[in-house]
């Protein structure tokens, strides 16, 4: 089963590479395909041998390529740098809104979304399958249904309960990533590092959002503060490397830092879910042991060698 399930996580990873991205008049696809990957997973528990293993590890991969977005918060990203080129497309779409003040909110929702839509359902999938991926997915569409309602019912306090352990796992594992990978695209992980540490010191629901967010932009060399305030042409060039005002290029570069994250979380994931496997495994058999041949006890011989 563990051997399916690390096959399903990448086979679904590769498949949200490639067709990742759905049309809006199908925006429903990826929660049924989540739960009728689960259906397949369970069904195929019940079959032995190579055919339970094909079906185990196609219900593994559909439910994962429905429960992860990071091809759709891809290609948002990369709409805005590509409006972020054209600063009167900025202003009409934005508003009063600056170039830098768009940039920097859509790296925080690459960084938001790699740790929510990407490393969250792989690790979930490691750890409890298919079922984990669409408990997953439950509880991600509850907080979202509770943050567009109102949240003082119980109902929204018992959701947002629910998500801080859900969350920080993920987190944690997100910025580990990003640390870890921030020299791929330029960046630097001490600065990452730093810009983590000063976001820890908050609590509540939405620390582990922050440090994601923070993991991201201190990777990408941005600017500590949020003041959003526009430079005069050419200031920005003079600025330190920590200090750069965000545009297009970081974008850009958020969203390959992103890719670089998923891909890591999608290897360590399929290695957790075999090494779990193992360790179920070893377990069965510590449980059962298989029962040992006796030995014949060897009868002693008479030294004339004629008795036996």
């Amino acid at each position: 089963m563990s051997a399916s399930r690390a096959t399903g996580l990448v086979l679904g990873t590769v498949a949200d590479a490639a067709w990742g991205v759905r049309p809006r008049a199908h925006a429903c696809t990826g929660e049924v395909a989540t739960v009728v990957g689960t259906a397949v997973e369970l069904l195929g528990r019940r079959v032995e041998g190579a055919p339970g293993f094909l079906v185990r590890a196609a219900g593994m991969a559909l439910a994962t390529w429905g429960a992860l977005g990071g091809a759709v918060v891809a290609a948002r990203a990369l709409r805005v740098a590509a409006e972020l080129e054209r600063a009167g497309a900025v202003r009409a779409r934005f508003g009063t809104r600056d170039p830098a003040g768009a940039a920097r909110d859509s790296v925080r929702s690459v960084a938001t979304g790699t740790a929510t839509v990407v490393v969250a359902p792989l690790l979930a999938g490691a750890v409890a399958g298919s079922p984990g991926i669409l408990g997953h997915s439950l509880l991600r569409t509850l907080r979202e249904a509770q943050r567009e309602t109102r949240r003082g019912d119980p109902g929204s306090a018992m959701v947002v309960r629910a998500m801080v352990p859900v969350e920080e796992l993920p987190a944690h594992c997100a910025v580990a990533a990003t640390v870890a990978c921030a020299w791929v695209v330029g960046g630097s992980g001490s600065r990452a590092r730093l810009a983590v540490g000063r976001a820890a010191g908050g609590a509540g629901a939405g620390c582990a959002t922050r440090r994601v967010e923070a993991a991201f932009t201190g990777a990408l060399g941005l600017r500590a503060d949020d003041t959003g305030e526009q430079l005069p042409a050419g200031a920005a060039r003079r600025l330190p490397a920590f200090e750069r005002v965000p545009d297009g290029e970081h974008v850009t570069r958020a969203v390959e830092l992103s890719r670089v994250v998923g891909w890591v979380a999608c290897v360590s994931s399929a290695l957790l879910a075999l090494a779990a496997g193992r360790r179920a495994r070893r377990r069965r058999r510590c449980r059962n042991p298989a029962p040992r041949p006796r030995r014949e006890a060897r009868r002693p011989t008479c030294a004339c060698g004629v008795c036996r």
